[in-house]
């Protein structure tokens, strides 16, 4: 009976760690680098944060510096909720940032500020977001076909051709 007890409580305690989730940490933006990275203060710390589901395009790509700028007039110098989701490979914290509520990442795809990156996310509610900034032409959506190039494809095509 004792050893029952043990092992249902070792049970609670475990299947507790697996679902509780950290709270929203509160940070502000000190820095915006482009559509989707930015460097926010957190417990008084500069932190380089990954805009988690979306890639936006690069500075020197089509639409870059627009995106940058739609970014940082949402968020810029404003206190935001963080998400954080763990680190990517380049050690950066990736997360979801919220501003009263509403969901950035999702807001720059809605608008037409940034792709869905689909190499890690198949969220329907941003595809969803994507498929319908696309069809109201909304931001990178107004270019011409020949520069609504992906920012993965485009990195690709700057690394080949700098070989």
């Amino acid at each position: 009976m004792l050893t029952w007890i043990r092992l249902s409580v070792i049970t609670v305690f475990l299947f507790m760690s697996f679902t509780l989730e950290a709270a929203p940490e509160k940070v502000r933006v000190i820095r915006v680098i482009d559509g989707d990275t930015i460097v926010v203060l957190s417990n008084n710390h500069p932190v380089k944060v990954r805009l988690k589901d979306i890639d936006a395009p690069e500075m020197g790509q089509p639409y870059g510096k627009k995106s940058k700028k739609a970014l940082s007039k949402k968020i810029f110098k404003v206190w935001l909720d963080l998400d954080n989701k763990g680190k990517d490979h380049y050690g950066r914290t990736l997360g979801t940032l919220y501003r009263d509520g509403e969901d950035i990442n999702l807001y720059m795809v809605k608008n037409g500020h940034a792709w869905v990156y689909r190499h890690y996310t198949n969220d329907s509610g941003y595809l969803k977001a994507e498929e319908i900034a696309r069809l109201q032409r909304l931001g990178i959506w107004k270019l011409p076909k020949s520069q609504q190039t992906a920012p993965w494809e485009w990195r690709k095509h700057e690394k080949d051709r700098n070989k």
